[in-house]
């Protein structure tokens, strides 16, 4: 059986190789182009680049308009960090505060505060000086 289907099918695939095969010249077309054919060649020709102008342009007009929109950013953020700059050389320019005047600052608000709370309860009236010894006396 292998003797006679090996050569059967190396006969098939000859015939096939050389009945499919062609010379390697290009195929010619032997009907000759007509104007009417030319210009509407032409036509379709000159649609598909009208259509790839026109993306273009598109394209061109929305690039424009992110770059005018990053623009339009870069100075706003760029008027923010000036602004920041502005401030911080201001409080740099301010005087500072000594520690004693940190100090007294600090116990004149907390005098404060038990002042209030005595004003709004008068009942506390009796630990006001033991608060107010406290703020002078300790935690210096």
């Amino acid at each position: 059986m292998k003797k006679v289907v090996f050569p059967f099918l190396f006969g098939v695939l000859l015939c096939v190789g050389f009945a499919g095969c062609t010379s390697g010249r290009p195929v010619q077309h032997t009907e000759p182009i007509t104007q009417a054919d030319y210009l509407q060649v032409l036509k379709d020709s000159v649609l598909k680049l009208n259509i790839q102008v026109d993306k273009l342009t598109y394209m061109a007009a929305t690039y424009e308009t992110y770059l005018v929109a990053y623009e339009n950013e870069r100075i706003a953020k760029d008027d923010s960090i000036r602004l920041l700059t502005d401030s911080v050389t201001k409080l740099n320019q301010r005087p500072l505060m000594t520690k004693a005047q940190f100090l007294d600052l600090y116990k004149y608000e907390r005098l404060l505060k038990y002042y209030k709370i005595c004003k709004a309860r008068p009942v506390n009236w009796k630990y006001y000086k033991g608060w107010s010894t406290r703020v002078f006396e300790g935690g210096e």
